[in-house]
């Protein structure tokens, strides 16, 4: 019975701190992570085709990294991963 009684505590102290919509809170990042880091893939892609048609031998690899950066960073992340090659480039 002393497990229950802690069990009990424990959904109710859950429920007082907001921990039903903890599951929303998060579910919302993830859906948000992968919405950026999908527009920045698409977005190194698009540039990289311009910079390829303009002839700047400058092309961000479409990686994992490329990946997280935009997700974390979103479109300030693709910008920094093009001015690190600029930077290079120089």
């Amino acid at each position: 019975q002393k497990l229950g009684m802690k069990y009990e505590y424990f959904l109710y102290t859950y429920r007082k701190s907001g921990g039903e919509n903890m599951e929303k809170k998060h579910g919302g990042f993830i859906l948000n992570f992968f919405v950026r880091a999908i527009l920045g893939l698409g977005m190194i892609f698009f540039v990289n085709e311009y910079l390829d048609y303009r002839n700047i031998s400058v092309s961000v690899g479409m990686n994992g990294i490329s990946f997280l950066t935009s997700g974390f960073l979103g479109i300030p992340g693709v910008g920094l991963l093009y001015g690190i090659l600029f930077y290079r480039f120089l």
